[in-house]
């Protein structure tokens, strides 16, 4: 018996939720469509946008205050959700809680941003941007404008996307080579702590125990656990992509300091 039907998942071919409170047919998302990639620009232009900005325009004392208060909503937007899904709508809090690779992202970017952590950076600029941009590109959420939930999806991952480009734009952090091997330790070490976790709490943290009820990527690689395999192989390139720029200017560098 696979996964899925241990913890009380549906078999893959019937992947489809059930409705959930407040969800009519004139709220569903819809993906792909308008609202999906107007509501995805706006979260990343304004997750960059935002910090250069700041940076061009700021005062040192202004760029301290943003970062904090960026620290602070994070925070604040953390507690949010599970609040909105299991007290405002009744959903099940154990499916709600921010322990998807964004919602840690979000913890841990405001605990980056608040003690200037570098060490927290590395492994927040792979997740924060890698993770932040796939569930904002193949979003698994089942309402659409302007459901409470679509909002505070959107905002809480722009926001979590900003966190990163403030602290590499303003803050002038950056990954190292070093980066690359603790965010996919980091990563392979969270994903065993939580698959567990899944099979107590009947949840799919990091779609492990199934794949997102919206399409994604991983619709490609067959049924669990075959697109496990698939999922690792896109964590691998998503992270080396991310950090490739910095290693290509670090090489050439490297190289011009030799001549």
């Amino acid at each position: 018996m696979v996964a899925a039907q241990r913890v009380g998942y549906a078999s893959e071919p019937q992947r489809v939720r059930s409705a959930e409170p407040g969800q009519t047919k004139m709220s569903a998302f819809d993906p792909f469509g308008l609202q999906h990639w107007l509501a995805t620009g706006i979260a990343v232009g304004a997750g960059v946008l935002l910090p250069v900005l700041l940076r061009r325009f700021a005062s040192p004392q202004g760029k301290e205050l943003a970062r904090k208060i960026i620290a602070v909503l994070l925070f604040v937007d953390v507690g949010l959700g599970p609040v909105i899904s299991a007290g405002v709508y009744g959903l099940p809090l154990q499916h709600h809680l921010p322990l998807h690779l964004c919602g840690i992202s979000g913890i841990l970017g405001a605990i980056m941003l608040w003690f200037r952590s570098f060490r927290l950076y590395e492994v927040v600029y792979f997740w924060g941007i890698g993770g932040v941009l796939a569930a904002l590109l193949t979003p698994d959420l089942q309402r659409g404008f302007p459901h409470p939930f679509f909002f505070v999806f959107f905002f809480s991952h722009g926001l979590a996307f900003s966190a990163v480009i403030f602290a590499t734009v303003v803050m002038g952090f950056r990954p190292r080579a070093a980066s690359l091997a603790i965010v996919l330790a980091t990563t392979a070490a969270y994903a065993l702590l939580i698959y567990p976790l899944n099979l107590l709490l009947g949840s799919n943290y990091l779609f492990l125990v199934q794949k997102p009820a919206q399409p994604s990527p991983l619709d490609f690689f067959g049924p669990w656990p075959w697109y496990l395999a698939g999922l690792v192989a896109l964590a691998v390139v998503a992270c080396t992509a991310l950090y490739l720029p910095f290693g290509i200017y670090d090489f050439a560098r490297s190289k011009a300091r030799r001549l």
